[in-house]
């Protein structure tokens, strides 16, 4: 850990769960700074090093109290746990945050994402029930969290459900920060909704883009969305973009039995770990 003792925060996941959305919404906190890269994914391979921290360190505004790095890749492998071992380097004390939701669903989202970047080219049934492949893996969230709990201290981590969170927003932004120590600092009216995160195929012209890689699109949306008005920005998205294919209930009644094992343990096994809008 740094010599200034900085706090971290690890969102990790999972992916396709409103990671993004809960992200933007955390570093509206004037305590928290999110890593200028939402998803650098810097300890996904990359063995722990001090010359690797001094690098990432650049990535936040060194002011913040709380740096949050929401790189989900570091829970759609097999091997989180080593993953968790080079977070615990960087800070022992962080804080481990997860969004879940309904396993299959959220599979079925990853695929298409994977599809939409250029990177997956088989069936939704080959891919999916790859036990190896990152939809696969990504939803087995008691194995995730499992990993993650071999190596920080359970009061050190906490799960969200999605559900809970888009219903709720204002409600779970608060327990997080509850748990994150920091400052109750109430959303402005209209902040909860300014975020989204759906998943789209690119279509027409804009279909080269599946090719470029994912980190370059988020940086050159980030800087349309300072410089352009919001109406001629969802002109753009919508000519450019169609919303994946939604599940169809025979797809998912293939899917969800594959995960429903593991859907069970987490609720038993870390019932106590979950933050709801109910939170006392």
């Amino acid at each position: 850990m740094p010599k200034n003792q900085v706090k971290y925060t690890f969102l990790v996941g999972s992916a396709k769960s409103g990671t993004t959305k809960l992200a933007d919404l955390l570093d509206l906190h004037p305590d928290i700074t999110l890593s200028s890269d939402k998803e650098p994914d810097t300890f996904a391979d990359s063995d722990f090093s001090e010359t690797l921290l001094n690098d990432y360190n650049t990535l936040f505004d060194s002011a913040a109290k709380i740096r949050i790095d929401a790189s989900t890749s570091y829970s759609e492998r097999t091997d989180s746990e080593l993953i968790a071992e080079r977070l615990y380097r960087v800070d022992p004390l962080a804080k481990i945050l997860y969004l879940v939701r309904d396993p299959a669903k959220r599979a079925w989202s990853s695929y298409w994402h994977y599809v939409r970047n250029g990177v997956e080219h088989r069936s939704p049934e080959e891919a999916i029930t790859d036990i190896n492949s990152p939809h696969y893996v990504g939803s087995c969230f008691y194995s995730q969290i499992r990993n993650y709990e071999t190596v920080f201290p359970r009061s050190q981590i906490r799960i969200i459900e999605f559900e809970d969170f888009i219903n709720s927003p204002s409600a779970i932004y608060k327990e997080i920060l509850a748990f994150l120590e920091l400052d109750d600092t109430p959303l402005q009216q209209g902040e909860s909704s300014k975020t989204t995160n759906k998943s789209y195929q690119w279509r027409g012209p804009a279909a080269i883009l599946k090719y470029v890689k994912p980190k370059y699109i988020q940086k050159a949306t980030k800087i349309i969305k300072k410089t352009l008005p919001e109406g001629f920005i969802n002109t753009i998205k919508h000519s450019a973009t169609k919303p994946v294919p939604k599940i169809t209930p025979a797809q998912y009644q293939k899917f969800a039995p594959l995960f429903e094992e593991e859907r069970r343990a987490l609720k038993r096994e870390y019932a106590d770990l979950f933050i709801s809008s109910t939170t006392d």
